[in-house]
């Protein structure tokens, strides 16, 4: 189903389900992204203020998180529109 970490293949490799014409992009996806960067920006001030971490060390927890939290989001979120896509698609 992915050619990339968040991007659609062309069709499914079973049963040959055409993915590309339905992928969601660009200004679509804001409504999703924008409540997890506030989210995020939240998280990292609350850290910032209870604990003391070096650095080093939030390069390394922030450097990895926030790829894998908006990876993670545009995944759930690209396959809801999918779901909803191909169910209108097949009623009609």
């Amino acid at each position: 189903m992915w050619a990339a970490p968040a991007q659609f293949a062309e069709a499914c490799t079973a049963c040959g389900q055409a993915f590309a014409a339905h992928e969601a992009t660009g200004r679509s996806l804001y409504p999703a992204l924008l409540p997890v960067i506030v989210l995020l920006i939240g998280a990292a001030l609350w850290l910032d203020d209870h604990v003391a971490l070096p650095v080093w060390a939030l390069v390394l927890l922030w450097g990895a998180l926030v790829p894998t939290v908006v990876v993670g989001v545009l995944r759930l979120v690209k396959v809801l529109i999918l779901a909803a896509r191909i169910a209108r698609e097949t009623e009609q």
